[in-house]
């Protein structure tokens, strides 16, 4: 997931296969088309992978940011420039916005948020893992497809 946070990654690469030349996030795209039917038989109850691999995406995005440190995002989310966020990967659901409003109620849902907390998500710290989603919101509001 998010090759371009990687030392040589490069989301470009899967820009190769045929139909996701122009594509923001190829490889998210291309892992929801082959998995949507693979799944099927292996995912189990979860008939919508496409949910299932944003849901994974945004918390992975998450964790990435867990590294910054909360005085960084309070100062670039008490900026009213839409602009200022603190960088952090952002997969499909930086543009799904219907699957991505989704998946954030879910995180926020009390007893989600707990167990997410619980396991060490925000650096356990509902205040980190709160800023950390507004600042995943602001990324999210400057992509458009």
């Amino acid at each position: 997931m998010f090759l371009w946070s990687w030392e040589g990654g490069d989301k470009d690469y899967w820009k190769h296969l045929e139909g996701l030349e122009k594509r923001k996030t190829p490889l998210s795209d291309h892992l929801v088309a082959l998995f949507e039917e693979w799944s099927k038989s292996f995912v189990g109850i979860t008939a919508h992978f496409e949910h299932l691999l944003e849901q994974f995406e945004i918390l992975a995005s998450l964790v990435h940011i867990e590294s910054s440190d909360i005085t960084e995002l309070d100062d670039m989310l008490g900026r009213q420039d839409p602009q200022s966020w603190v960088w952090m990967p952002v997969g499909r659901s930086g543009w799904h916005s219907s699957i991505r409003d989704r998946i954030l109620s879910e995180i926020l849902s009390d007893d989600l948020k707990a167990a997410l907390l619980a396991a060490g998500f925000g650096n356990g710290s509902a205040d980190f893992l709160d800023k950390s989603i507004a600042n995943y919101r602001r990324i999210a509001g400057r992509m458009a497809w």
